[in-house]
């Protein structure tokens, strides 16, 4: 509910008597021709408590161009007051047949029991005990006056504004005519000499006479508060101007800077339920940190033990290319010797053929018989070479080939016995061509196998070289990779701290604790604000509603038909006196007319 502040001004004084003077005041305001104007002004007495005691309203109405004036009302009885005319009454119609055709005034007076739109309550203490207006009069010390006002004009719109999201809303509100209420205290200063007011009412003195004058808008409700020091007390009546008013409320320019944070804040809540929905709930977060935590140990682990792993590496490295060296020698040697078995086979090949021919040229044989021992002396002698040689040796071993070496020995006696056996060649010349074809066979297979075992030892050769190449650049790819983890070990530690920031920032974020807010999350703080900004545009629209109303009250008898019209209130208590003794006047006094009995009614003198 909207909250007015109390105006309060050095005009607000003068207003009773200017609306008293506006509903009394000349003929010299005229309607336009064809229409009238309606100044409407209800005067009530009040008792000393508030309550009322009789009320009427006195109708001024400006007329020109017709010769009829319709007004609405219902009254207890109707009084012409400048004009010697009876009206027409139908219900609530009240018409008046006037001078045709020349502008006027018409004034009349209806008496009343409609309920007034302010309710008006005062209670009187004396020394802070609660007395009533009567039992204040010729008494001394501390007078505390409260007023109590509330205004009745309550009514339920359907009052229409854009919510935050710009979008046409309606919400029932109570909301009340604004009223201006205000309030004169006249107090004498010869019988007060302290006057205190907790409502900074504004105080203005002429001759002996302080007029205090309170101003306010009651929604519903308001109190006033008056204390007064004095003796022999006696007081002056309370009066009361009402008029339909909106107070004068200061434009607020913060609806676009409200609509601004709250836009803001809301996208920024946005971002960071997006930011937490990418990361995971807290607890994954928190796992996250810990497998990256373990990730940073086991590459710190690992840079640490690289000398050793570099070390192994090289020593690996350095193996191979001696593995490689050996094969190349060893891959040398063998096609040295598969050249060498080559020659051995084409030399068995010639032998069998030798060997076959000596068998079909036995008898020349026999007849060189000493040519052949010469030959076979010297065969003998190139086995021996063959058997002294170790790496032969050894190559013929690995194959099962030594049987050949250890033979050499009865190849060479048997060249000796042949030598002296010559005579007995001819008779075992078949059997050594025999013997010369196998032996052509077996040492045909020992060249085969030698030259795959060259070639084998050639290809070992050229993939230990290969393993060697390759040693090398993975000794240098793991320098690298190492090198690659150390610093990965630091950025995971960055990450880790980030991760560990994240994890602590994020729970932060959604308790975010802003300036004012007491620690509310942001979802509460977008909250508040989207009902704020609600808040203050459903205002601002009640503030124009109540305007409207306003605007729009501007009959206290019938604000439905009477719409050329304005309305104003002059509310008076009675005064309190205090007198030793009641005079008693027996001598008749003449009738009194309206203006005086109006004047004296509310206490002004000529």
């Amino acid at each position: 509910m909207i909250q007015f502040r109390k105006l309060k001004s050095v005009a607000a004084v003068l207003l009773a008597v200017l609306i008293l003077l506006t509903g009394l005041g000349s003929t010299g305001y005229a309607a336009r021709p064809g229409r009238h104007q309606k100044y409407e002004t209800v005067y009530a007495h009040l008792d000393h408590d508030g309550s009322v005691l009789k009320q009427s309203v006195i109708n001024r109405i400006n007329y020109s161009g017709v010769g009829r004036v319709e007004d609405y009302g219902e009254y207890t009885s109707i009084k012409a007051l400048n004009l010697n005319l009876l009206p027409s009454i139908s219900g609530s119609r009240i018409i008046w047949d006037v001078p045709a055709y020349e502008p006027g005034v018409l004034f009349y007076e209806g008496v009343t029991s409609r309920e007034l739109p302010v309710d008006i309550a005062i209670d009187y203490f004396l020394n802070g005990h609660p007395v009533t207006g009567e039992g204040l009069a010729g008494q001394e010390g501390k007078v505390t006056i409260k007023i109590k006002i509330e205004n009745r004009l309550r009514e339920i719109r359907e009052i229409e504004y854009k919510d935050s999201r710009g979008e046409i809303a309606r919400k029932p509100e109570e909301v009340y005519v604004p009223l201006m209420v205000q309030v004169t205290i006249p107090v004498d200063l010869e019988r007060f000499h302290y006057i205190e007011s907790e409502d900074d009412a504004i105080k203005v003195v002429s001759g002996d006479t302080m007029n205090v004058s309170f101003g306010t808008f009651p929604f519903p409700k308001e109190e006033l508060t008056l204390e007064l020091v004095g003796k022999k007390i006696e007081l002056e009546p309370i009066t009361f101007a009402v008029i339909p008013m909106m107070p004068p409320i200061p434009e607020v320019e913060i609806e676009e800077e409200l609509d601004e944070l709250y836009t803001g804040v809301k996208s920024f809540n946005k971002a960071v339920s997006e930011l937490e929905g990418m990361k995971g709930s807290l607890g994954q977060v928190s796992r996250l940190v810990d497998g990256v935590d373990e990730l940073n140990r086991g590459g710190q682990k690992l840079v640490k033990n690289s000398d050793d792993l570099l070390e192994g590496l090289w020593d690996y490295v350095f193996g191979v290319a001696e593995i490689a060296r050996a094969t190349g020698v060893l891959s040398g040697g063998l096609d040295r010797l598969a050249e060498g078995c080559s020659q051995l086979d084409d030399g068995a090949a010639e032998l069998a053929r030798g060997t076959e021919e000596l068998a079909t040229g036995l008898q020349e044989m026999a007849v060189n018989g000493r040519q052949l021992v010469m030959v076979l002396k010297v065969l003998a002698g190139f086995l021996e070479q063959l058997a002294e040689n170790e790496e032969i040796c050894e190559l013929l071993d690995e194959y099962g080939l030594s049987g050949l070496v250890e033979r050499l020995p009865e190849i060479s006696e048997g060249v000796e016995e042949l030598e002296e056996g010559l005579n007995r060649l001819a008779n075992g010349s078949r059997k050594l061509a025999g013997g010369a074809d196998r032996l052509s066979f077996g040492i045909g297979q020992v060249a085969d196998n030698t030259k795959e075992l060259a070639d084998g030892a050639k290809e070992l050769h050229d993939g230990t070289k290969k393993l060697s190449d390759g040693g090398r650049h993975l000794y240098k790819g793991t320098a690298d990779y190492l090198h690659g983890v150390d610093k990965l070990s630091g950025g995971l530690g960055q990450i880790n701290d980030g991760m560990r920031e994240m994890d602590r920032e994020m729970s932060r974020l959604k308790k975010l604790e802003m300036l004012g807010t007491k620690g509310e999350s942001l979802d509460s703080i977008e909250y508040s604000l989207q009902q704020s900004l609600e808040e203050l545009r459903l205002g601002q629209s009640t503030a124009d509603e109540m305007e409207l109303l306003a605007e729009q009250y501007v009959s206290f008898m019938d604000n439905q038909h009477n719409r050329d019209s304005s309305v104003q209130f002059i509310l008076k208590t009675k005064g309190i006196e205090y007198k030793l003794n009641e005079p008693v006047d027996n001598i008749e006094k003449p009738k009194k007319g309206f203006w005086q009995r109006l004047i004296e009614l509310f206490g002004f003198r000529s």
